[in-house]
This record gives structure tokens, sequence and C-alpha cells, in this order.
């Protein structure tokens, strides 16, 4: 990519926004969403030209950052933190904009893939599906296709079969022909992951007629590859190797060979041709990836035994026992550190249901403060509207005849049984309501 166009095209950016100060960063921010998917090195010249210690509204920081996690994922660089995206997943879950929602969950699984953290990934890629509604779209097939990677990691093969078709699905619909490449070529490898090879050839093959429709020959060398690994699977090793030379043959000069030379080297040593398997073997060597340099030397341990240099074949399978157990030792690391990080989310649960609970006490002692306060002013005042009634003469007289009347019944109380009372009680009623 020609970087020169690029920066004159940033300058230019920068400098229409100065001469508009007051919507400088919020011009800045659409310019870079604009060049994301047709340019993202412009992109993320551009993003990088604001200081995120500067004073943005929380809108523009969700912005932001949903638009840097973005720009970087595009450009393949492997993310470190989720410190970053889950200010906009803070800030996007409150607000009623499911597009920017399902993004910033969407984002936030990729961060969690670069961060091998399948389950957390997992969880956030399907919280960004909910937010789709059955939208069919650009993001709701990536979505798919990454569900589909996690679930393959956690052995749950028929979820991503699945996912992988729904992918495949969308991207046929609007026909993204390089999309459907992904797809099927996702399906072809998987069904072989299951033991399915016939499905995996058929894949495999639909991807390399797929392919054909591109304007890029790396496709080739990649299904050469996937293919002969099949053929290698059902026990065809003679097959494997002429599809891993067409593979070697099409490898585009910028592309790494270890795999293909990994592949070989057991295509030969199950023709017993020992010589060609341990040179494509040692070749792998070179490799700086630490799974393959560990399988490398059971491999070669097992060539060496079988040629009958034992003392070679001790030394590789120590060296393989060693790597084994580094490795097992950072997976211990990483597990350990997926369990402290779990622990540090429980607290910070347990934090907020706490602050959450004196939250509602709180509110209760309030509301309930504040019924006694409304029901003590209201009875004084009705106490007040009352003292200031006047009495009505009528009253005066009626209050009289009735204390009258239960004066002479409680004199007479000492002389006569109840019975009478109560008759003469009742007779002066009539009496006073007459």
């Amino acid at each position: 990519m020609n970087v020169i166009p690029n920066l004159r095209f940033c300058l230019f950016i920068l400098f229409f926004v100065s001469c508009h100060p007051g919507k400088q960063k919020n011009n800045i921010l659409i310019s870079a969403d604009f060049l994301i998917e047709t340019n993202p090195d412009s992109a993320l010249i551009l993003l990088e030209s604001i200081p995120f210690s500067e004073n943005l509204s929380e809108e523009e920081k969700a912005e932001y950052v949903l638009l840097l996690t973005k720009v970087r994922d595009k450009k393949y660089i492997i993310h470190q933190t989720d410190s970053v995206i889950k200010i906009a997943v803070d800030y996007y879950k409150n607000i009623n904009n499911k597009q920017k929602k399902s993004e910033a969950y969407f984002y936030l699984g990729s961060v969690y893939r670069d961060m091998q953290m399948p389950l957390e990934a997992i969880q956030s890629f399907q919280k960004a599906l909910r937010e789709r509604k059955g939208k069919e779209d650009r993001l709701t097939e990536l979505i798919y296709n990454n569900l589909a990677m996690q679930y393959r990691k956690q052995g749950h093969y028929d979820e991503a079969i699945t996912a992988l078709r729904k992918s495949y699905s969308i991207s046929s619909r609007q026909y993204r022909e390089k999309d459907m490449v992904y797809a099927v070529r996702d399906l072809g490898n998987l069904f072989l992951f299951v033991n399915e090879q016939d499905s995996s050839l058929f894949y495999l093959n639909k991807a390399m007629d797929l392919a054909k429709n591109l304007d890029d020959d790396s496709w080739n060398s990649l299904l050469y590859c996937d293919i002969a690994r099949v053929y290698y699977d059902k026990n065809f090793p003679d097959t494997a190797y002429q599809y891993l030379k067409k593979s070697l043959i099409t490898l585009p000069p910028n592309e790494s060979p270890y795999d293909i030379y990994f592949l070989m080297g057991r295509v030969f040593l199950k023709l017993n041709e020992t010589d060609s398997a341990r040179y494509y073997l040692k070749e792998c060597l070179l490799n700086d990836n630490p799974y393959m340099y560990t399988v490398i030397r059971f491999h070669l341990a097992e060539l060496e035994r079988n040629a009958g240099n034992h003392q070679e074949a001790a030394n590789l399978h120590s060296q393989y026992i060693q790597l084994h157990d580094s490795i097992k030792m950072v997976q211990k690391t990483e597990d350990a550190r997926i369990l402290i990080q779990e622990h540090k989310d429980l607290l910070k649960n347990q934090q907020r249901y706490e602050s959450t609970r004196n939250k509602i006490i709180l509110f209760l002692f309030l509301i309930a403060f504040l019924s006694a306060a409304i029901f003590f002013f209201y009875r004084k005042k009705r106490q007040a509207v009352k003292d200031q009634i006047p009495v009505s003469p009528e009253i005066v007289v009626f209050k009289e005849k009735i204390e009258k009347a239960l004066t002479i019944a409680k004199n007479e109380l000492k002389e006569t049984t109840i019975f009478p009372i109560i008759k003469k009680i009742l007779n002066q009623s009539k009496k006073i309501n007459q």
C-alpha cells in the first residue's frame, strides 16, 4: 500500500477539521469511520491524532474506542486488554442504539478471542447476536463466523457447523464471494476435524471453485494443502503428496511454507521415505511456533527410532517431553490467570450487589421517612382545621342533653337493676331526638 497518498489524505482531513474547531474531534471520528473499510491505515492515523486524555464527551469516548478497536481488528493487530473496548460496551448498553451495542459486544468478543479467553468471547458474541434481532448483514455474518471458531475450540462441533452454515447463507445471499470462500473452507476443515472426510472434500472442492472468481492466487495454495490433509487422514499419502506439490508451486513468495513442510514430512513418513521426511521436518524447526516446534520433535524421534538411530531418537524424545511440559506450564499459568480474572469479576459483582442493596435500603428508608413526615403533616393540618371549625348552638344543646341523660342513668344505677336503667336511657334518648 502506498503510504504517501494516505498521509496526504490524512493531512487534508486534519487541515479541514482544524478550520472548524468546535467540531474538530467529531469530524475526525466521522472521517475515520468512513475510511475503516477501504483505508484502515489512514483511519488509524486519524484516530491516533486524538489523544484519549483530551476532554471528550462520554459519547465521543465510546465512539472513539469502538472505532480504534475496529480498525486494529481490521489490521490484524493483536488485542492485549479489554479495558479500552469496555468503555464503549458500558456506554452503548444503556442507550437505545442496537447497531452500536451489537458492534461493541462483537469487538469485545474479538478482544477476548485474541486474549485466548474463549468462554468470554462466546458470551460476548452471543450478546452481539441477540442485538441483531434476525438482521442479516456483514456484522451478523462475522458474528456467526467468530462464534463457529470459538465453538470448535470448545469441542461444540455441531454448533460450530450450524454457525458456519448461517454465515455462508448470509454471505451467499449478498454475494460476497470472499466471505463465501472463508465460510466454505472453514466448513471443510471442520468436517475433517470430526472425521467426516467425504463431507470435508465436498466443501473444500466447493471452496476451490468459488476461489476461482477471486483475484487472489493465495487461496489455491491454502486449499491444495487443506485437501492434501484430508487425503493424508484417509490414508492416501500418494494423493496427498500430489496436492502438496501444487500447494508449494502456488504458494505466494511472502507466505510461510511451514504448514506445507510439516504435512509433507508426515506424508513422507507414511511413504517410508526417511531422508525426505527428515528434511522437511527439520525445515520446520526454523518456525517460531512453539507448538509446531514441539510436535516436530515427536515426529523426528519416531523417524529416528524407525531408522535405528536410538540415541538420537532418545534425545529428541527427551526434548519433546521438556518442551511439552513447558507448554503445559504456560497453559497452567493461563488457567491461573483466568481463575484470577474470574475471582476479580466475582468480587466486582459482589461489590456491585452490596452497593445496590445499600442503595435499595437507603431508598426504602427515605420512602418510610417521607411517608411518616407526610402522615404527621396532614394529621397536624387536619387537627388545626378541626380546631378552627365553629361549634353550632344546636350541637351544644344536643351535647348537654346527652350528658344530662348519662348523669340520670348513673344516679339511678345505685337503686335498680341494669335492665330498667337501659330502658330509661332509651326513653331519654327518644325524648332528646324528639
